[in-house]
């Protein structure tokens, strides 16, 4: 009879140690998907903060407009109005030394936001680092690690910039090119939108990013990993961030934790978590606000 009670006694035990190492389990991993929620909104706030990009953007869509039509001013007085062709001509000069340093900033840009997530990431992972761990006897936690962290866009994402309604021949070619979404009247994201000769050896680079909806800034938020398209990701071995010229509007960070379930270490593995999650919106141009 005692021996049948110590039985019974012994695997209520086990039943009830089994069940509070899968309570640590699943809390373990609960506090995983959160700290990589938090952490990828963090991250993800800094590739737009104080709304660089979307300005950028904009600076960039204006620069283009303006080598635009300085060109077809040019094309449309040279042979008819001489005596205009020298101003003309410098005007065509200056919009192109224009953009020349619109896309010298938007690198200076590009540049900034790889310096300050790369320390932002530093820092996160010096908090996980000092996060508590779990060490029971046949239960073990080590602290989280930022396993893995990628850059990237969401599928079909256009920019925050309207297609120019007062340049009819533009925004004709730039249709053609397919290089605006017919539905929203948006560039569409991450492209490069080149003129024509002689001006194709300008770059007109334009970032994916949530457009203002009836002036309404969309702030950063989380999204499933289904929309997420990657770019780039942080270089494991020096722990730096480069986009290689294809700067991001979204994050995906992942987090693993390393549980151990027995004392001898034979029972190994990480329990990991991860989250996407998307910049802020651009705010509109300064002469379409209200």
């Amino acid at each position: 009879m005692l021996v049948m009670v110590a039985m019974v006694v012994g695997i209520v035990i086990v039943v009830a140690l089994v069940g509070v190492g899968l309570m640590l389990l699943f809390s373990s991993t609960s506090h995983g998907k959160n700290a990589a929620d938090e952490l990828a909104l963090g991250a993800a706030k800094v590739l737009n903060a104080d709304d660089r990009q979307g300005r950028a953007n904009i600076l960039v869509e204006r620069s283009r407009e303006l080598v635009f039509s300085s060109r077809k001013t040019y094309s449309d007085l040279n042979g008819r109005y001489k005596f205009l062709e020298p101003l003309a001509r410098q005007t065509v000069e200056e919009s192109r030394r224009g953009a020349i340093l619109v896309d010298e900033e938007r690198t200076t840009i590009e540049k900034a936001i790889e310096g300050e997530l790369s320390e932002v990431l530093k820092d996160d992972a010096k908090l996980l680092s000092q996060r508590s761990s779990l060490n029971l006897a046949w239960l073990k936690t080590a602290t989280p690690t930022i396993a893995e962290c990628e850059f990237g866009t969401l599928k079909d994402l256009d920019s925050n910039v309207p297609v120019p309604e007062g340049f009819e021949e533009l925004k004709t070619l730039d249709l053609q090119a397919d290089r605006v979404n017919r539905q929203s009247r948006l560039y569409r994201g991450n492209i490069d939108a080149t003129l024509p000769s002689p001006d194709d050896d300008l770059h007109f680079k334009l970032t994916a990013l949530p457009a203002p909806v009836r002036r309404t800034i969309s702030g950063a938020r989380l999204l499933s990993e289904e929309k997420f398209v990657s770019q780039s990701k942080i270089q494991p071995q020096t722990q730096k961030v480069s986009f290689a010229n294809k700067v991001p509007c979204a994050v995906r960070l992942k987090i693993a934790t390393q549980v151990t379930a027995s004392g001898r270490g034979d029972l190994s593995g990480n329990v990991a978590s991860s989250s996407v999650a998307l910049t802020d919106g651009g705010t509109p141009a300064p002469d379409e606000e209200p």
